[in-house]
């Protein structure tokens, strides 16, 4: 008689998982990563992060991690038979449900490696090995800190032997990497310092986005040459948290406008250059930068006007001389 085979139940809680992504992320970030390196980087670190998230979640309430909690079903959850909340949704519940302490620029962090992720898993991705490990790096950062501070307290006592495990192991190999990224900065301060404009790059989120008068942005960290009016574009996605269709959609202004000095429709408002106080208008056609009190919006028309010597309503010498020849 055939003996029937025997199968081992595999059983992976959700901080297994979620470590054992993490452990895997250092594990491919170290040393000198290759594409396929920094390509499993990513994906297992948009895991990782999605995972943690979620934990943490559980840990306040079973229903908290349900997509839509209105409708949670206790037997679904316990069998895996739902749809979760994504990881900006767990994210934003931390803070509303939990009333986790957790700063924006973190939330910007998630957001960005998870669209790198999905480029990379679903339309593959274009991108230089700097561009991918500044964005890792930010996010792992993230990562870790919030191990330390939102996981580690209050875990039970079988979990902190699990959380040191992996924690002790992965430490040194994570100042490592996080390190690379503040060597290279540091290599870039003299070159970035003789820069006009010098603001956020979109892609690695590093400020050593270099905009002149060239029409081509581009930046040292990454080496990311960008078409102007994408770049005025993507800044105002990354580092305004908005999103142009959206935006429109909803009533609003979209904040990049026809430029008062080239005319071509790249300038932003709000942009903050690297040492520098305060923000600015910046074009990233021709590198023009002006403070913010320098510009506004025609009180007639709309269009950007140069006000620095107005005293009253800001109005276009279009719209002025419209105003004299009715007179």
């Amino acid at each position: 008689m055939q003996r029937k085979p025997t199968f081992r139940a595999l059983t992976f809680t959700p901080l297994a998982n979620g470590l054992d992504y993490l452990d895997s992320v250092v594990a491919h970030l170290g040393g000198k990563p290759t594409k396929r390196d920094l390509k499993y980087a990513v994906l297992h670190l948009y895991s990782a992060i999605e995972v943690l998230l979620k934990y943490r979640l559980i840990r306040e309430h079973w229903t908290t991690v349900v997509s839509r909690m209105d409708s949670a079903d206790k037997t679904k959850f316990e069998s895996g038979d739902f749809e979760s909340a994504s990881s900006l949704e767990s994210y934003d519940r931390l803070v509303r449900i939990c009333g986790l302490p957790l700063d924006k620029e973190d939330r910007k962090k998630i957001e960005t490696v998870g669209k790198l992720r999905n480029k990379l898993q679903h339309f593959g991705l274009s991108a230089t090995t700097e561009e991918v490990a500044a964005t890792t790096a930010r996010a792992l950062d993230f990562l870790w800190r919030f191990i330390h501070e939102h996981v580690v307290p209050g875990a039970e006592d079988d979990e902190e032997a699990e959380l040191d495990d992996v924690l002790d192991r992965v430490r040194a190999d994570l100042g490592t990497i996080l390190s690379l990224v503040t060597a290279r900065m540091k290599e870039l301060d003299p070159i970035l310092a003789q820069k006009d404009v010098v603001v956020d790059c979109p892609a690695c989120r590093q400020s050593a986005l270099i905009v002149d008068d060239t029409g081509v942005p581009t930046c040292a960290f990454c080496y990311r040459e960008w078409v102007a009016d994408e770049a005025a574009s993507e800044y105002v996605g990354a580092t305004h948290g908005l999103n142009e269709h959206s935006v429109l959609k909803d009533g609003g202004v979209w904040p990049v406008y026809s430029c008062v000095n080239c005319s071509e429709e790249t300038l932003v408002s709000g942009v903050s250059i690297r040492e520098q106080e305060g923000e600015h208008w910046v074009c990233f056609t021709c590198g023009m930068s002006v403070s913010l009190l320098d510009l506004d919006a025609c009180t007639r028309c709309g269009a950007i006007t140069d006000t620095s010597g107005d005293d009253g309503a800001p109005m276009c010498s279009s719209c002025w001389a419209e105003v004299i020849r009715s007179d």
